[in-house]
């Protein structure tokens, strides 16, 4: 078995661990068997490790960034549509900017905000209070 499917099993039996007595058991049984392995094997198998662990860190910062934006536009959501912002700004249909938002699957993959479009939307919002901010000056 190479090391990444090795891995991919080792998570599949973390994730059905019930209780502590399960999870000592289980790193035991990983450790002995990492310690077993010959040199080359324990490399190919750090290697695929980290990269499996920089790979779901990646998710991780990912969906914290999902929860943080979807978070702060809760707050304007009822002032703001997303179908305003998304076709003003983006051009695009609310269902598209709702996807990013929500990380949903699209074409195989978890739809985001691209670092250019969270600047647009960022400057979107940042265009909309000087909006308000102008009509409120102009009304008082």
């Amino acid at each position: 078995m190479n090391a990444i499917a090795e891995i991919e099993q080792l998570k599949a039996e973390f994730f059905k661990l019930t209780d502590e007595n399960d999870l000592q058991a289980f790193k035991k049984r990983v450790l002995d068997d990492f310690d077993a392995k010959p040199e080359q094997e324990k490399q190919a198998f750090y290697d695929a490790f980290m990269k499996g662990a920089e790979e779901a860190c990646d998710k991780a910062e990912t969906l914290i960034n999902y929860v943080n934006v979807k978070r702060k536009l809760n707050k304007v959501s009822d002032i703001i549509p997303l179908s305003y912002l998304s076709e003003t700004y983006f051009g695009k249909s609310r269902s598209w900017l709702s996807q990013r938002l929500n990380g949903n699957p699209v074409d195989g993959s978890s739809a985001s905000l691209t670092d250019k479009e969270m600047k647009i939307l960022s400057d979107a919002l940042n265009d909309i209070s000087d909006k308000l901010k102008e009509v409120a000056r102009s009304i008082a």
